[in-house]
């Protein structure tokens, strides 16, 4: 039999507790979750026509990564650093005709980040450029709005 992800109270758990996600089989008698769209995140268990709550995890900060013409296997390596350090990340390549005049020379790095990320910049930045030294001078920019992410580096 396939095993399917299901919501199980503890025994002596209050109705209104928060219940962790386990992995069940399906055994007899075990609490068995209806198939749902990931999309939609995971429904709580009804028993006795009560919803037993879920709790949602805490929201995990991006760090978005564009990166200009040669600059893709440095991309993909930060990346892969910074979901490692906890974060969410993509890299994604561009012209970064978007900057316009703002575009910086070729080599030039930039991070900018949202007033609610600026605790994390200085650690960031020094991390980052132990870690990958061919980055240089790692230029900081706060931004009021900055969509999409907490934090976009640029390798120019």
């Amino acid at each position: 039999m396939n095993n399917c992800v299901c919501v199980k109270r503890p025994r002596g758990a209050a109705e209104s507790s928060l219940v962790p996600l386990q992995i069940l089989s399906h055994a007899k008698g075990a609490y068995q979750q209806p198939r749902f769209n990931v999309a939609e995140g995971v429904r709580p268990l009804q028993k006795s026509g009560v919803a037993l709550p879920i709790a949602n995890p805490p929201r995990r900060q991006s760090i978005l990564v564009f990166y200009g013409e040669g600059k893709g296997q440095l991309a993909d390596q930060i990346r892969s650093w910074f979901l490692n350090e906890g974060y969410n990340s993509s890299a994604t390549s561009t012209d970064f005709t978007e900057l316009g005049k703002a575009a910086q020379a070729p080599g030039a790095v930039k991070l900018r980040f949202m007033p609610s990320f600026a605790s994390k910049v200085p650690d960031l930045t020094q991390k980052l450029s132990a870690k990958f030294p061919e980055l240089g001078t790692i230029q900081s920019q706060q931004e009021d709005k900055l969509a999409p992410g907490d934090a976009q580096l640029l390798l120019f």
